[in-house]
């Protein structure tokens, strides 16, 4: 099947100057609607962490915690695991950084797959964010209160740290999607409905050549975007769904492949993406934005479903830490 898509390249481009700045607003605005993340380290310069724990490049300066170990981390606190030292060069690290304005506790194992487990208080889901890392995957538990269990995170060697980010959103405030009359890509947490849509919804599995027809009244897949026509512009509602964390995408590699956003957050699609095209019914089809870093990472909004072409694997989603 083939999709041809009239775009015109746009890139969004952010100077290394305006980093810490960029993080200050996005932490004001997150906050005033209850949700603390940022990520611990911007490319392209330092950023402040706590008093305790600072980042010169990408090596932390703080007392290491031992692996396996556990941590109650308090409202914007950070902390580091690393093994004992070996040798004259620094043991590898893993920085693991709170901007949530209530306590998470964090544990992290040395089990082969490199476990790290972040549970919030009760009313609160916990979302986690492993930027510097492809293979990384976490699943919510399901239990109470609020978990999320990551693999495949592990410990990078000098002169870099790799990077965990954690927040929480509380549960009294879902969020929404503003949508316009006629055609709209979305996407959303899983167990959200897309109120006021016209049912069927079409969506495109991974290698398929014709799209599937979904009933408007059933919930979204995590991760699957989904053409959803509206007869006026309004705002629908989106689930918060469950605790959740960075995740690979199912792609078809070599061919377009429907995707979405599956977090109650903007989000970060990572990985080697040859095209990313959003549409919106006022404006059609366009490159999707990106992050001004080395990655060029695909920048999605809340609710928002987005064409992927990927010749390579892996691809991952995460929440997005800087993104208002």
């Amino acid at each position: 099947m083939e999709i041809v898509l009239p775009i015109a390249h746009r890139r969004r481009s952010v100077a290394g100057a305006m980093a810490t700045d960029r993080v200050r607003s996005a932490r004001a605005s997150w906050q005033a609607r209850g949700l603390g993340v940022v990520a611990a380290v911007l490319a392209g310069g330092a950023a402040a962490l706590t008093p305790a724990v600072r980042v010169m490049g990408a090596v932390a300066l703080a007392q290491p915690l031992p692996i396996p170990g556990s941590v109650a981390l308090p409202p914007y606190g950070s902390a580091v695991f690393s093994p004992p030292r070996v040798g004259p060069l620094p043991s590898p690290q893993l920085v693991v950084t709170s901007v949530a304005d209530t306590p998470v506790t964090v544990t992290y194992t040395a089990d082969a797959l490199g476990t790290l487990a972040a549970t919030a208080e009760p009313g609160r889901i916990v979302l986690v964010a492993t930027p510097d890392d492809l293979n990384a995957q976490c699943d919510a538990s399901g239990q109470q209160p609020p978990h999320v269990s990551c693999t495949a995170v592990q410990p990078n060697g000098p002169p870099l740290a790799h990077r965990v980010n954690i927040g929480t959103l509380p549960l009294d405030t879902p969020p929404a999607v503003a949508v316009r009359a006629g055609w709209n890509l979305l996407a959303g947490p899983p167990e959200t409905t897309l109120a006021g849509a016209v049912s069927p919804l079409y969506t495109l599995d991974p290698g398929a050549t014709a799209y599937r027809t979904v009933p408007a009244g059933v919930p979204l897949t995590a991760g699957v975007g989904y053409w959803a026509y509206f007869s006026q512009t309004m705002t629908t509602p989106l689930a918060l769904g469950p605790s959740a964390g960075t995740r690979p995408l199912a792609l078809a590699r070599g061919q377009y492949t429907l995707v979405g956003n599956p977090f109650p957050t903007a989000a970060l699609i990572s990985g080697t993406l040859d095209r990313a095209v959003v549409y919106d019914p006022a404006t059609g089809y366009q490159d999707a934005p990106r992050t001004s870093d080395v990655r060029q990472a695909v920048i999605l909004k809340p609710g928002q479903g987005v064409w992927l072409y990927a010749t390579a694997a892996p691809v991952v989603i995460s929440p997005e830490m800087l993104v208002q």
